[in-house]
């Protein structure tokens, strides 16, 4: 599962989680209080917010001259529901830190190389709050590793669950 609800979960019903697979997570804050950990995107100009998710944001530019009125929607819901679902606030659960000691299962944390959001200090320090955690750096991939290697991506989860 991508983003912070997943960890969330798994704190709130260990038992039900065997493997944990946590993409460009956010959730928990690590760095100084009076400094964000993950990028303000939604302070960002749309052009800027791409080269944070994207290791080539041309390339996954989407067209928007192309786009149906109801693919358009469909695309800013998904913005909204992203700005509901983790701008808690900035990205970061203040309950969540103290919880993750609860989760029991192994867990893969992964981001792409190229990530702007989620950098690698970032993984780190977020892996270690587990008890079983490992993490994995997706090359010529940014935030979605899922979208620019998906190959990759796929192997490195199959094999992980496959353990």
């Amino acid at each position: 599962m991508i983003g912070q609800r997943p960890a969330e979960m798994a704190t709130k019903s260990p038992e039900r989680f065997r493997r944990l697979v946590l993409v460009g997570p956010v959730g928990i804050k690590v760095g100084p209080s009076d400094k964000l950990d993950i990028p303000d995107i939604y302070a960002l100009p749309e052009s800027e917010v791409q080269k944070l998710l994207y290791d080539d944001p041309e390339r996954m530019k989407p067209d928007t001259a192309k786009m149906s009125d109801d693919e358009l929607a469909a695309m800013f819901r998904a913005r909204e529901t992203l700005a509901l679902l983790t701008w808690e606030p900035w990205m970061h659960n203040p309950k969540l830190r103290r919880r993750l000691q609860r989760v029991a299962a192994p867990a893969l944390f992964i981001r792409g190389e190229s990530d702007g959001l989620v950098s690698q200090t970032y993984l780190d320090a977020y892996s270690r709050m587990l008890p079983d955690a490992r993490t994995l750096t997706i090359k010529a991939a940014g935030h979605m590793p899922q979208l620019e290697q998906p190959a990759v991506f796929a192997t490195a989860i199959l094999e992980f669950l496959g353990e």
